[in-house]
């Protein structure tokens, strides 16, 4: 029972995690609702659209998802909305002649607060969706959080090997101009 009841918690947090992260993560980019350039957000919701379709609600779990889904939808917009204005504030104090950072700091340090109470309550949401699944709807979203996780750990590694590709080319073409400048630079110091 007790290994039952583990398992069952740490899937309710994955999903939780799961949606709650990467339904606020929208709130960093400044590219709007779909993320940088369209692909995060977009590849987000076809993947909870393809766990829903999964799933097969019933109507008192529909009626929890709708109003979580759409809680994630306004904390996105509304986080979104606080970067802007940040954004926006942090550089017409950093031209203004009072310069205040500490000012600045603490109106920062108030989004952040905003930010994290906004990720609690669409967390908390997600949360009472999933406690109303069933045992074999949990299971499936275990599964399809498990190979969603699988997913990131191979776009992760990829992304480490390409940053690896840039920095060995950089360093090679550091390495070329380098040598050509010292090549210059004797070809210049020899008598001719």
């Amino acid at each position: 029972m007790k290994k039952f009841s583990l398992r069952k918690l740490g899937a309710g947090v994955l999903l939780a995690a799961l949606v709650g992260t990467g339904a606020v993560a929208a709130q960093y980019h400044r590219h709007g609702m779909e993320g940088h350039h369209g692909f995060p957000m977009q590849h987000m919701q076809r993947e909870m659209h393809a766990l829903h379709d999964k799933l097969a609600l019933n109507s008192e779990q529909q009626l929890l998802w709708d109003r979580a889904e759409a809680m994630t939808k306004d904390a996105m917009q509304a986080g979104m909305e606080r970067h802007r204005q940040m954004h926006e504030m942090m550089k017409s104090a950093v031209g203004a002649a009072n310069f205040d950072p500490r000012a600045l700091a603490a109106k920062a340090d108030d989004m952040a607060d905003q930010d994290m109470a906004a990720r609690r309550a669409v967390r908390s949401r997600w949360l009472d969706v999933y406690d109303k699944l069933d045992a074999k709807q949990k299971a499936t979203a275990q599964a399809f959080l498990k190979e969603h996780f699988a997913r990131f750990d191979r776009m992760r590694e990829h992304f480490r090997e390409h940053m690896q590709e840039r920095k060995d080319d950089r360093m090679q073409e550091r390495m070329q101009e380098r040598m050509q400048e010292r090549m210059h630079e004797h070809g210049e110091r020899r008598p001719g």
